[in-house]
């Protein structure tokens, strides 16, 4: 008999399937939630979406260093708990209601909201404390050839239910001393220089959404990678700033560059170069997307000042300039800046950026798919953030106004 190892996230006290289970039934992490809430959660469920984000509000504040599951991992969890019967849908489903995804929709990519409650009987049954295990033994029931090597044979199973995951210990954040130092801003530039990096960039932006949708030619991808890099260092250099405008711009030009290197190899119209092809043109809509604001939108300084609304706080203020603009991390970071040069915590809104900036495309497979669960990523981090600054509250000087 083969013991299993007593390492890695099989012997984890962070271990999403039990999570999951305890949200579900108000245990161990999620003892301290009001109890009328467990008794609607044991009855109606919860959709998805809230289950997760409550799994990472609670790894985020008991092991910070931990890596919370990724949207798809979660999905792909859920999915595997369903079919053990674990969970079982409740037939409920919604359209989702964030920040953003509210106008947009399932049409524009945002996912339906879909709610699961435990099956009878569930609580105690051994799988949630190996669900891979036993889907294993599941699959292989049906199909001898299926899921071969990926257990060592003969390892042990879980036989007993796993105790709950212990109730959150929050850790103190660290709170900074100094506000750090805005960003210096441009001084010397003339309207007509800021109207002609606006007219270069909307150039660039239409070009690259032409070859996202019919892009062949790879002197002509190759020709886009070159122009864009160019226009992003002459930005830079004529605004006098220290980072670029545009932070999604590098890791969606790295990407080009390395499809434009993959369509040069494949000289034969073959399957593969057409799949080459097809990176390219998705290659070429993340650079349009890259650069889709306006450079006065980027830079608060270019643009006119503007008198505050009566009655409106900086924080809202700030949170309506940012959620009827597309994501840019760089325009976020600016506003941030400046808010909290005005006395305003934001604490909690610096991380929910920080995790939108640390989704990159390289985290998931290539294709189609991969891009569809990138996307889907970074479109719930952006809501979680805005939620977060939303929440934030508004300088003291700015409530004894009020």
């Amino acid at each position: 008999m083969v013991l299993p190892l007593l390492i890695g996230r099989g012997v984890s006290p962070i271990r999403t399937p039990i999570l999951i289970r305890d949200y579900l039934t108000g245990q161990g992490a999620f003892s301290d939630d009001p109890p009328e809430d467990v008794a609607q959660r044991l009855v109606d469920g919860a959709y998805v979406a809230q289950i997760h984000q409550r799994i990472k509000q609670y790894i985020r504040e008991s092991r910070p260093k931990y890596q919370w599951p990724r949207r798809h991992s979660f999905h792909a969890r859920i999915n595997d708990l369903l079919m053990l019967g674990l969970l079982v849908e409740t037939g409920r489903r919604a359209e989702p209601e964030q920040r953003g995804a509210g106008r947009l929709g399932t049409v524009r990519g945002f996912s339906e909201r879909v709610w699961v409650r435990l099956a009878p009987e569930a609580i105690e049954r051994p799988e949630w404390a190996d669900p891979l295990g036993y889907l294993i033994i599941l699959k292989q029931s049906q199909d001898p050839s299926s899921y071969q090597n990926i257990r060592v044979p003969g390892r042990v199973l879980a036989t007993g239910a796993p105790a709950p995951t212990p109730a959150l210990r929050r850790v103190q954040r660290r709170v900074p001393e100094t506000v750090p130092a805005l960003e210096p801003a441009p001084t010397a530039v003339s309207t007509e220089g800021v109207r002609q990096l606006e007219e270069r960039r909307q150039t660039l932006q239409r070009d690259a959404h032409s070859l996202s949708e019919t892009g062949i030619s790879l002197n002509a991808f190759e020709r886009l990678g070159r122009a864009v890099r160019e226009f992003d260092t002459t930005v830079v250099r004529v605004l006098a700033l220290e980072r670029t405008l545009f932070p999604d711009l590098a890791e969606a030009l790295e990407l080009l560059q390395n499809c434009v290197v993959n369509l040069t190899a494949e000289r034969e119209m073959t399957q593969r170069r057409v799949q080459a092809r097809d990176f390219c043109r998705n290659a070429a809509r993340l650079v349009a997307e890259a650069l889709s604001l306006p450079i006065v939108a980027l830079v608060p300084i270019l643009a006119p000042p503007q008198p505050p609304p009566t009655g409106v706080g900086v924080v809202q203020q700030a949170w309506d300039r940012l959620v009827n603009s597309r994501p840019n991390s760089a325009f976020a970071e600016r506003i941030l800046d400046r808010l909290e040069a005005q006395g305003v915590d934001l604490g909690e809104a610096r991380e929910k950026l920080e995790e939108y900036q640390a989704i990159t495309r390289g985290d998931y497979e290539s294709g189609a798919e991969g891009s569809d669960e990138y996307r889907e990523a970074r479109e719930e981090a952006w809501t979680d953030f805005l939620d977060t600054l939303e929440s934030t509250q508004e300088p003291e000087e700015q409530e004894e106004e009020g």
